[in-house]
């Protein structure tokens, strides 16, 4: 038996879409949804940055999906707008509401009700663009309360990837004693083709920055060369490359040939 919001049948269930847009209205997305299916796998809902001012909420899956809810929840510093549709759902069958308790928070409610299903694959549900009302030390736009459906009204289970990004202009007390620069988190992060990935240096530097795969390979050299201090934003392709684990590997030595510091960070290439 499933249960929906306390309506129930042992049959097929058309959802009700006027009682579910209500509910998001009056009650900011409160457990629309109770299933008691089993659990399924192979699905990811990631937010990713388009530009300095935009955000996607992405979709990758490998089930058939009916419906989709969740909340995109953002530090303080962080206004969201109100999201317009996604390449997946541009179909005018696509039930695409949302609803804004707060500047930070947007809650989303998708749903098809003439069997037009997401099939297999990856892309946008969401597109919204974002301000910054303050300097914040780092920044995030994270999703929650995730829940996605199949057809058959079977929850199934999703990997959730939030988004943390900073944007304050380099100091050096914004790093600590310990380092004289900083590798953000690439970003988006799971990317598909490219991605950015960001470092900070608080002194001139000779700096090295390259992409190696799984095995320890040497994928590509993005920078190599001596930099002033500052913020940088270098773009890495891997159109070329299969889906996996990369990692973005900078290597850094002061000027006056200092010790040389490495830092690492994870990327995910997703086809």
């Amino acid at each position: 038996m499933v249960t929906i919001s306390g309506l129930q049948s042992e049959h097929n269930m058309v959802l009700d879409v006027k009682y579910l847009k209500n509910k998001i209205i009056t009650k900011g997305m409160t457990t629309l949804f109770i299933f008691t299916a089993p659990m399924l796998a192979g699905n990811m809902l990631s937010v990713v940055r388009k530009s300095s001012s935009i955000l996607e909420v992405q979709f990758q899956n490998t089930d058939l999906v009916d419906g989709l809810q969740f909340s995109l929840r953002s530090s303080s510093d962080i206004a969201l707008s109100t999201p317009g549709r996604g390449d997946r759902v541009l179909e005018p069958s696509w039930i695409v509401e949302s609803y804004k308790p707060n500047d930070s928070t947007v809650n989303v409610l998708i749903l098809n009700l003439q069997q037009e299903w997401l099939e297999s694959g990856s892309g946008s549900l969401i597109r919204l663009s974002y301000g910054s009302r303050e300097t914040a030390k780092e920044s995030y736009v994270t999703p929650a309360g995730v829940i996605v459906v199949t057809p058959q009204c079977d929850s199934l289970n999703v990997t959730v990837d939030g988004l943390r990004w900073s944007d304050h202009p380099i100091t050096t007390e914004a790093i600590d004693n310990n380092r004289s620069f900083i590798l953000e988190q690439n970003y988006p992060n799971p990317f598909n083709p490219s991605t950015v990935i960001q470092y900070q240096l608080s002194a001139v530097s000779d700096v090295r920055l390259s992409v190696y795969d799984m095995l320890g390979r040497e994928v590509t050299t993005l920078v190599n060369g001596t930099k002033e201090p500052g913020y940088y934003n270098t773009t890495f392709d891997g159109s070329k490359l299969s889906s996996g684990i990369y990692f973005a590997r900078i290597a850094v030595q002061s000027e006056d040939g200092g010790k040389q510091i490495v830092q690492i960070r994870k990327m995910l290439l997703t086809k």
